[in-house]
């Protein structure tokens, strides 16, 4: 047992059996899936469901007792990879995750029309309706990434008549801007296919749009409510508390979402195999969560939070959210609260889950940063309900500054994960160092928390 605070040998015992090779074993089924599944593993899609079906099978086999948690979303996902193709001898190929990617919520659409560039030299290409002034009907749209949100600069093309549109990378002075993931939001009414690209991508169809050459757009999606469910598994402690895990299970439906975030799933996938097996008696249960929809909206863990009686509120001790823990360039984020406030329940607890990682961390001289515990991910729902939270992140889309590259090394502006919501977010997707270090953070609370007598502390 935990005296004190001091880590368990459960603790110790269940860190040296969770490996990468193990974790990693879990990403390449999830791979696998999303292969044979128009490749993505979206919430209410085919790729989904079989991820549920492949974590279901082997915890109920390591003897869990397992629910599924349903929740109705409305989804949009890519029915199958989008596909730019150039005509002429300007063009060259566009990789779908390298050169560009259909935007989230976009339309979906086939065609072959010329590119007309829309007041590109200004720092809002397309964000005004009379931007558009004499577009050709039919064409596609080529603007630049601007200061007004990419559905602006979507609805004005499409009252003009485009029928496609391309936001490039807007030119920089410090080289080529990389692809970015982008999203027109949920409330999008667009109809047609809607695609981000590189600068470099978007100066190739720049030199078409002067040729007057074709460009070839092929888009298909899917939208509409959808059931999907959420995995939850469960072994029983000693006492009523039970400290839960959680990750979430949907990719984006742009990728298969093997970092995000198959690598927080597949850890906690292992985790609960591994814990099974060593058959401790625990003075806490322990709850293994993998959430639906995280990307629609944290609908999984909003509805589960919600369909709980007060007194099965209650008697979760804490939740640890663990949404992304291999990315290449990574940095070891801790969640922290921002602004802390009275010392609640709620907040001594977060505060001693964000010691404990640090101090894990740190006593293995591995520097960590604390990140604002905002809504971004399912401990969201935890965090409203009052219930103690905490976890471990490794950086999106977000750019790494040089002094993260000197305590944690990579590379200085460049992104966390710079296939973060993209095609590329594949097996090789993926920092082994980063994820080892983490996951055996995540696995060492775990060990403690569940053997703890008043967790968190």
């Amino acid at each position: 047992m935990t005296v004190g605070g001091a880590p368990s040998g459960l603790a110790r015992r269940l860190t040296e059996a969770v490996t990468v090779p193990g974790i990693r074993r879990h990403q390449r089924a999830l791979q696998r899936i999303a292969d044979r599944s128009h490749g993505n593993r979206a919430a209410g899609l085919p790729g989904y469901r079989r991820s549920v079906r492949y974590m279901a099978t082997r915890l109920l086999q390591a003897g869990y007792r397992v629910s599924y948690p349903r929740v109705r979303i409305e989804t949009w996902a890519e029915a199958r990879p989008t596909t730019l193709a150039p005509a002429g001898p300007a063009g060259t190929d566009l990789v779908n995750g390298r050169d560009f990617s259909l935007m989230a919520y976009s339309g979906g659409g086939e065609m072959t029309e010329r590119v007309t560039p829309v007041d590109r030299a200004d720092d809002s290409s397309g964000c005004e309706p009379d931007d558009f002034d004499g577009f050709p009907a039919g064409d596609i749209a080529l603007v630049d990434g601007a200061s007004c949100p990419y559905l602006i600069q979507a609805d004005n093309a499409e009252a003009a008549g485009a029928g496609a549109v391309v936001v490039a990378a807007p030119r920089t002075a410090g080289g080529p801007a990389p692809l970015f993931p982008g999203t027109l939001g949920s409330d999008a009414e667009v109809t047609i296919p809607v695609v981000s690209a590189s600068e470099a991508a978007g100066a190739s169809l720049g030199r078409l749009a002067e040729e007057g050459a074709g460009l070839r757009v092929s888009a298909g999606v899917v939208r509409g409510m959808r059931p999907a469910r959420s995995v939850v598994a469960e072994r029983p402690g000693a006492s009523d508390k039970v400290v839960m895990a959680g990750a979430h299970l949907d990719s984006v439906g742009g990728g298969p979402g093997i970092n995000d975030n198959g690598s927080g799933a597949a850890t906690i996938l292992e985790m609960a195999l591994r814990l099974a097996r060593l058959d401790p008696d625990t003075r806490n249960g322990v709850r293994f969560a993998f959430w639906a929809a995280e990307e629609e909206g944290l609908l999984g863990s909003t509805a589960y939070i919600r369909g709980l009686r007060a007194a099965e509120r209650d008697d979760i001790a804490l939740y640890l959210n663990f949404d992304m823990l291999g990315s290449p360039n990574f940095v070891r984020f801790v969640y922290a609260i921002a602004a802390p406030g009275p010392a609640t329940p709620y907040e001594l607890g977060t505060a001693a889950v964000e010691a404990r990682f640090a101090r894990y961390l740190g006593q293995r001289d591995l520097a960590t940063e604390p990140i604002p515990l905002e809504g971004g991910s399912d401990h969201a729902a935890f965090s409203a309900a009052g219930i103690p939270v905490g976890g471990l992140f490794s950086g999106a889309e977000g750019i790494k500054s040089r002094s993260e590259a000197e305590d944690f090394g990579g590379s200085a502006g460049e992104p966390y994960d710079s296939c973060y919501h993209l095609a590329c977010d594949t097996i090789v997707n993926n920092s082994n160092l980063g994820l080892g270090q983490l996951a055996d953070a995540a696995t060492h609370a775990v060990g403690v928390y569940a053997d703890q007598p008043d967790p968190p502390s």
